[in-house]
């Protein structure tokens, strides 16, 4: 073990350790008094030469980027004897938690009171930020697992153990010995990784796992009911048996009972878990993953039930279901990111959208209310009644009597006015909100509607490109065939002009050329120029008839294309509020077979007429 009192870095200044932070397998790790933004780690056991010589290597590769994401190294320390021992660390703070005291529930309330599923989301998309930056860098993490990532209380992730990561510089390559059976992919499972050279896609699926336990607050993609005996947690992911996957029945597992349901996460995450764990080939990089989650995060509202709780804006919230299934609170307390105005329309979630249940309060339970408080407050305000007469006079005895009589009479009056006001409060917010959405969904539908025109414009360009294209190359091959065939010993009246160019190998008009013509030296340069005018005037005699075929083709091809968009239009757009909305959503299949529909009858109604008008010319 190495004296961590006479310790020194790599240009030999002595470095002052403090008190020890933490002990591990490989070693201890201690503050440095002098430089409070590092600590030192210590090996238990010498580096070997070439573990010492990737350190050295990563020390000179570090960047500010990678300093922000993990704990890398910033350079090598050494004994008295100049021995490497160690390797300085920048300091990450003590509110930095392993990740899975985030995502088990029993962990999350002690480290984590303020997190929601927001939160999660968030810090599944820093995770995702993180990776795309080691992996920028050409490097791979090789060993990616809760225990090596922190996560601090602004959803900052942060990797440790970095000095174990597959680095690679130059045609030299260190790679990365451990794992961890949960996050190692299908491919690695029961293989020597000491042997094995990994690879991007050997991350992702070990990020693709952490994003999981994120989102599922703890559960494991893997892990599910089996029909039969469940194997071991290797040969599951050796089976890609993805127990949310919409193909649960073949591979014999379903989600377990009481997890968030998987169809609460949009369309996009879905496929990107089920590319990940179940295909063999283009598991989704980091950038996707960041994009996808980002989406997620800004997709997401405050439960109107539990300010605590956070669910995409298309589905109810699931956290109450699961809630009311378990008996347990899933996120306990109220997250510090709700504003006062979420607050308030989580306490009166009648007024909240036109989408969401009325107060359940009636009038007669309002009117209640307001008569005990006001009765209540009679009272209370009646005390002085009790006083001594003496203390009293007998006007403000009969005042206070009075005051009794009036407040408890009137207290069901007043109350039912508060109500009816109340209910007419409630009535114009419902009304403004239901104008607002309206008028929101109503801008998206018109902004939906320019993209589909301006995609019409560009298809109609494109299409009018193509068939310019068209036509422009059968009049080439046209005309070639036509001067080719356009023999000059017929076309000529000078026959002797004709026999002349023959005996030069000028047999067709294709053949007149300025190069050749002129190593005709019996040619004038008038006679030159007469016979490449003629020329001219033999490729202006070929035209496209009308009913070309490549004419044909393209005016086909426009016409279905310009169908095909038509139809999208003339399905989707409606004057109705309720088509406005389609034209936002659009996702029932009745609407996309129709629209198919429409777009092959326009389509062939124009064949048809295209061929017809072939025909008449």
């Amino acid at each position: 073990m190495t004296d961590a009192r006479k310790v020194r870095d790599a240009s030999g200044s002595a470095l002052a350790l403090g008190r020890l932070l933490g002990r591990g397998g490989e070693g201890s790790v201690y503050e440095v008094a002098s430089r409070p933004e590092e600590v030192v780690k210590l090996y238990e056991r010498r580096p070997s030469e070439r573990d010492a010589r990737k350190i050295a290597l990563m020390t000179r590769a570090v960047t500010p980027e990678l300093v922000d994401v993990g704990a890398w190294p910033l350079g090598s320390v050494h004994d008295a004897s100049g021995v490497p021992v160690g390797v300085r660390l920048p300091r990450i703070p003590a509110s930095y938690r392993p990740l899975h005291d985030l995502t088990a529930s029993r962990f999350r309330a002690e480290h984590f009171p303020q997190a929601d599923w927001r939160f999660l989301v968030r810090v599944a998309r820093h995770l995702a930020q993180a990776v795309d930056v080691v992996h920028r860098h050409g490097h791979v993490i090789g060993d990616l697992n809760p225990n090596n990532i922190l996560v601090g209380p602004d959803a900052r992730v942060r990797f440790i153990d970095v000095d174990s990561f597959q680095v690679t510089f130059g045609r030299e390559v260190f790679p990365c010995g451990v794992g961890t059976e949960a996050f190692t992919p299908p491919e690695l499972q029961g293989h020597d990784l000491r042997s094995v050279r990994r690879t991007r896609s050997h991350d992702r699926f070990g990020l693709a796992t952490a994003v999981f336990l994120l989102l599922f607050s703890g559960r494991y993609p893997f892990a599910g009911v089996w029909a039969a005996e469940p194997p071991a947690l290797g040969e599951a992911i050796r089976r890609r048996a993805y127990a949310y996957g919409p193909r649960t029945g073949r591979s014999g597992v379903q989600a377990p009972p009481g997890t968030l349901p998987v169809i609460v996460l949009p369309r996009d995450v879905r496929r990107l878990f089920e590319r990940a764990f179940t295909s063999r080939w283009r598991r989704p990089g980091a950038r996707a993953w960041t994009s996808a989650l980002h989406r997620l995060e800004r997709s997401l509202v405050t439960c109107a039930r539990n300010p605590s709780h956070a669910h995409p804006r298309r589905v109810s919230c699931p956290w109450c279901a699961l809630d009311a299934e378990l008996g347990t609170s899933t996120f306990r307390s109220t997250p510090s990111n709700v504003t006062p105005v979420q607050r308030g329309r989580a306490a009166f979630p009648g007024i909240r959208t036109p989408s969401v249940s009325p107060s359940t309060l009636s009038d007669r339970e309002v009117r209640a209310r307001v008569v005990r408080v006001a009765r209540g407050g009679t009272l209370l305000a009646s005390l002085p009644i009790l006083l001594p007469p003496s203390a009293t006079s007998s006007w403000g005895v009969f005042s206070w009597l009075a005051l009794v009589v009036f407040a408890w009479r009137g207290a069901p009056l007043a109350a039912r006015s508060l109500a009816s006001l109340v209910a007419r409060e409630a009535e114009r917010v419902r009304a403004l909100a239901r104008s607002v959405n309206a008028g929101r969904v109503r801008a998206d539908a018109a902004r939906h509607l320019l993209s589909l025109r301006e995609r019409r414009a560009r298809a109609l360009l494109e299409v009018r490109d193509a068939r310019d294209a068209a036509l422009r190359r059968s009049l080439q091959r046209r005309t070639r065939r036509h001067l080719k065939a356009t023999l000059l010993r017929r076309a000529l009246d000078d026959a002797e002009l004709a026999r002349i160019l023959a005996a030069h190998g000028v047999l067709v008009a294709a053949d007149l050329e300025f190069v050749r013509l002129r190593a005709v030296s019996s040619l004038t340069a008038r006679q030159v120029t007469d016979l490449l005018h003629w020329r001219l005037s033999v490729e202006r005699a070929v035209v496209v008839p009308r009913w070309h075929p490549a004419k044909l083709r393209a005016d086909v091809l426009c016409a279905w294309k310009v169908g095909v968009l038509e139809a999208w239009l003339g399905g989707w757009c409606r004057s109705t509020e309720a088509g406005w909305t389609l034209v936002v959503r659009s996702t029932s299949a009745w609407e996309r077979c129709l629209a198919r529909w429409l777009a092959a009858l326009l389509a062939t109604t124009a064949f048809l007429r295209a061929v017809g008008d072939a025909s008449v010319r």
